[in-house]
C-alpha cells in the first residue's frame, strides 16, 4: 500500500471543484470493514479521489461540472466499494470531500475532522491472516501474529494498537475533531451509524433526504460485496478472495478461537475504544509497550515512546472517545 511521499499520494484533490479533503477517515492497514463507509458514501455522491492512497485517475471521465462517469469493467475495487461499476454516472457534492488513508499522520495538511474507523483486534488480525492465507501463505494463525509489522517492527497485534493510538494521540494534540466508528455498530445499526457520520463530516450543503440513506445502505450491504466478488471470480477476473463472513464479534462465533492467542500488552486501549478485554484477567497498560524488547536499538523508538505516552495520557485522564453510535448531543 502506498505510504506517504510515494507516487499516489495526494496532499490535495487534484480535480476542478474540489480544492482540500475536508476530513480524514483513517482505518488500520487491515480488515475493519470502512469499505462500507466508502461505499455508502459514494451512493450519497460523496466523490473517492485516490482511496488509500490507490491511484484510479483514469477510471474517472469528467463529463460536466463535478459531474463523473467511472469507466473500468474489472475494476478489483468494485468488491470493496460496490458502487464503482463501469459506466455508472454521479453528480458528486462539493462537500464533504473525504481521504480515506491507512497512512499516519504528519508530513501534509490534515483535514478538520477525523473519522476513526476500527474493529475489534480479534476479527480483524484473522480476517488479514485469512485473506492472505487464500493467496498461499501456509503458517498458522498464532505464528503469523508473532510476525513483526513493516511499519512499525512490532508484532501484528502492536502495530495495530500503534495505528491507533498515533491517529488518536495526533488528533488530541492538533485540535482535530474526531469521530470514532466501530464496524459492530455499522452491524448493529447502520442507519444510526451513517446518519451520525454524515452530521459531523458534512458541514455544509444539503442533507440526504431518508429514502437516499436507506438506498445507500442498502447498496453498500456486505452481501452486496459478496456478491460482486464472485461474479469476479468467477469471470476470472480475480482468483483470491477477500470478503469471507463480514459479522461482528465474530470470533465470539469460532470453534477454534484460543484467547491465549493474543497478549494483553495493549489491552487497555482496546477497552477504551469499547471492546471486551483480549484477556480477561490479563491486562497491561499502554506504558508497558515503552519497555517492549522489539524496541531496543530502533531509531523508530522515540516516535513510538511519544505516542504511547500520550495514549496512555488520554486514557489515564478518562478521556472517552466519541462514537458514531452515541446521541449526537452527547
Amino acid at each position: 500500500m502506498p505510504r506517504y511521499g510515494g507516487p499516489s499520494f495526494q496532499s490535495e484533490p487534484a480535480r476542478t471543484g474540489f480544492s482540500r479533503y475536508t476530513v480524514d477517515v483513517f482505518s488500520p492497514e487491515l480488515p475493519c470493514g470502512v469499505g462500507w463507509l466508502a461505499s455508502a458514501l459514494l451512493e450519497l455522491q460523496v466523490p473517492l479521489w485516490r482511496f488509500w492512497g490507490v491511484d484510479i485517475d483514469s477510471d474517472w471521465l469528467a463529463i460536466g461540472e463535478r459531474q463523473y462517469r467511472y469507466s473500468n469493467r474489472f475494476s478489483p475495487w468494485s468488491r470493496i466499494i460496490t458502487g464503482l461499476t463501469n459506466g455508472r454516472e454521479f453528480c458528486f457534492r462539493a462537500s464533504p470531500v473525504p481521504r480515506f488513508t491507512h497512512d499516519l499522520p504528519g508530513g501534509w495538511r490534515a483535514s478538520d475532522r477525523l473519522v476513526a474507523f476500527v474493529r475489534d483486534p480479534r476479527d480483524a488480525l484473522y480476517s488479514q491472516w485469512r485473506r492472505e492465507s487464500s493467496r498461499g501463505l501456509t503458517i498458522q494463525f498464532a505464528e503469523w501474529l508473532q510476525e513483526l509489522d513493516a511499519r512499525w517492527g512490532l508484532p501484528r497485534l502492536h502495530a495495530f494498537a500503534m495505528d491507533i493510538a498515533t491517529w488518536v494521540c495526533f488528533a488530541r494534540s492538533t485540535g482535530v475533531s474526531v469521530l470514532t466508528v466501530r464496524f459492530e455498530d455499522t452491524k448493529l445499526d447502520p442507519e444510526t451509524v451513517l446518519l451520525r457520520v454524515w452530521s459531523f463530516i458534512a458541514t455544509t450543503g444539503a442533507m440526504p433526504n431518508e429514502a437516499e440513506f436507506a438506498q445507500a445502505i442498502d447498496r453498500s450491504q456486505f452481501a452486496h460485496a459478496r456478491g460482486v466478488e464472485d461474479q469476479l471470480i468467477a469471470d476470472g477476473i480475480l482468483s483470491d478472495r477477500i470478503n469471507f463472513r463480514g459479522l461482528a464479534y465474530e470470533y465470539k462465533h469460532r470453534d477454534d478461537y484460543d484467547p491465549a492467542t493474543f497478549d494483553g500488552i495493549a489491552s487497555d486501549l482496546f477497552e477504551w475504544l469499547g471492546y471486551e478485554p483480549l484477556m480477561p484477567g490479563r491486562g497491561y497498560a499502554i506504558p508497558s509497550l515503552i519497555n517492549a524488547p522489539w524496541l531496543k536499538g530502533r531509531e523508530s523508538s522515540v516516535s513510538i515512546k511519544r505516542a504511547v505516552e500520550m495514549a496512555a495520557t488520554w486514557i489515564g485522564e478518562g478521556i472517552r472517545p466519541t462514537f458514531c453510535s452515541e446521541p449526537m448531543n452527547s
